[in-house]
């Protein structure tokens, strides 16, 4: 009889066990069926905490004053460094005289570039596909430049198709013509320079940087007084009028170094020491940025502190630059892109879940920077974590952390780790 019952409460011991088996594979079944899951890729991004100011930029300029008239004309690029004493503009009598030395000038750089193939003609070491690449990028150059409307780099982009074109078929002995085309252009240079264009020559009075253009703003602030501007002197000149532009051939700049001032917010300040470098974007310019370091950090007023920066870099479309709105990045966070809604807690570890297949995985972040948004999580450098009890350590204590290309779940209910999901 005893040894009966033993029998009959192993059998329903037994059920009792497949019938629990059964549900929980149910419940499986039904949770793999039922729930859906966003993600999101982590990818690597760079972001950045930034200072907004209006900046005026300050120069060791002295303006080129000429009482010529007629159709001026720069002889050298924005930017060029010129000696005391070069030509570096000219005025024309008139628009037919500046023509005829744009002409002259063409036609010298045309007998040029021919001569100079006259002599390469048996001359060739690069490799057919090499120089069918160099056709490709320079008439996709030219194209894309059309398409953007880049209008003005159109002349040197094609030139660059008509070079790559030549240098293959030098290198194919397909021998163009160049001396019935160097006989034209010699007829063509005769007949232009019969007559000499009349023009009056502007000179460098001193050696500088030459920009051709000039804003009005030259006068503003003596260049000496740039590294101690207060906040009102600053302000003042962020509201100045430029000056009227008449009898002036251009300007020079004297100083390689020079200087952008602006007024900062005092509670800003933290990230500003004296030499530290920073970058500053200027997003209402073509100039997409500028490196300078602190020179000087002047007096505070209302809250505010006057901060001078200084630059050494130089060319023409660095010399345009007066006063522009400004964002100076004080400090630089690169990892993962996390959107706020993924970050979750699991017994006192901040992390997410990420999709493997179908399994939910538990991933640590380490959030550098956050905002309402997103945050950005960069694996902590070895000997940066702090060190872990083992013993009573979680599984989610020793877990990895985020890395590239995990699929974080930004969306889903009733997550854990080791959890099955619909694929």
């Amino acid at each position: 009889m005893l040894k009966r019952k033993k029998n009959i409460i192993k059998y329903v011991s037994y059920i009792f066990a497949s019938v629990v088996v059964i549900c929980f594979l149910l419940y499986q079944i039904f949770i793999v069926g039922n729930a859906d899951v966003k993600t999101e890729t982590a990818l690597r991004q760079t972001v950045y905490k930034a200072i907004s100011a209006d900046v005026f930029f300050i120069r060791d300029e002295t303006l080129i004053r000429s009482n010529a008239g007629g159709v001026f004309m720069p002889l050298i690029p924005d930017g060029t460094r010129a000696a005391r004493g070069d030509t570096v503009a000219v005025y024309f009598r008139d628009r037919a005289a500046a023509e005829l030395h744009l002409k002259i000038s063409d036609a010298e750089k045309e007998i040029a570039y021919y001569e100079s193939l006259s002599q390469l003609l048996s001359v060739h070491t690069t490799g057919i596909a090499a120089l069918d690449k160099n056709i490709d990028s320079a008439v996709y150059g030219y194209a894309d430049a059309l398409h953007t409307g880049k209008l003005k780099s159109l002349g040197e982009l094609s030139l660059a198709v008509r070079d790559a074109v030549t240098e293959k078929q030098l290198a194919t002995n397909i021998k163009p013509d160049f001396i019935n085309k160097l006989s034209g252009l010699y007829a063509e240079y005769d007949r232009l320079t019969e007559t000499k264009p009349v023009y009056t020559g502007i000179k460098a009075d001193s050696a500088g940087y030459y920009i051709s253009n000039t804003d009005g703003f030259e006068n503003a602030c003596p260049y000496a007084d740039a590294i101690s501007l207060t906040c009102d002197e600053i302000e003042a000149l962020l509201l100045t009028q430029p000056e009227k532009q008449e009898g002036n051939a251009g300007k020079l700049i004297g100083s390689f170094d020079w200087y952008i001032a602006c007024v900062i917010d005092t509670k800003s300040m933290e990230k500003l020491t004296i030499d530290s470098a920073k970058t500053i974007v200027l997003p209402a310019s073509s100039v997409s940025g500028v490196t300078a370091k602190v020179a000087a950090i002047n007096d505070t007023k209302d809250g505010k502190t006057s901060v001078i920066f200084k630059c050494s870099e130089m060319d023409g479309r660095l010399a345009s630059l007066r006063n522009e709105p400004a964002q100076i990045r004080t400090e630089e966070y690169t990892g993962y892109k996390v959107d706020n809604r993924a970050i979750r807690m699991a017994e006192g570890v901040k992390g997410v879940y990420v999709l493997r297949g179908n399994v939910v995985t538990f991933r640590k972040i380490n959030v550098v920077f956050s905002n309402d948004t997103f945050s950005i999580s960069s694996a902590p450098a070895t000997g940066e974590e702090p060190e872990k009890d083992e013993q009573n350590a979680s599984a989610y204590d020793k877990k990895e952390y985020l890395t590239l290309y995990d699929e974080i779940i930004v969306e889903g209910t009733d997550l854990y780790d080791g959890k099955l999901v619909r694929g």
